[in-house]
């Protein structure tokens, strides 16, 4: 899901290409995860707090911040056995 995110800003496929024989592949950045008490959250590097020591996640609030489909996102729920993107 995160590749095809990532895959949205080149509008076609030759753009893709000639952005990959240009790029500064730099070094790799890796998610972060912040538990709850029940589930977690996955703060992907582009995301604004990314960076912060310390994340606050409120947790009764995540319900309201799911994304419908296709909406570009920055941060993942994990609960219940699924994974929902939403916002920060």
């Amino acid at each position: 899901m995160v590749m095809l995110q990532e895959l949205l800003k080149y509008p076609t496929l030759e753009a893709l290409k000639k952005a990959a024989l240009t790029r500064m592949w730099g070094t790799p950045n890796s998610p972060r995860l912040i538990a709850l008490d029940k589930g977690a959250v996955l703060i992907e590097p582009w995301d604004v707090e990314y960076g912060q020591p310390d994340i606050e996640i409120d947790a009764r609030k995540l319900e309201k911040a799911l994304l419908p489909a296709g909406e570009p996102f920055s941060r993942i729920w994990y609960r219940e056995g699924l994974w929902r993107p939403i916002t920060a």
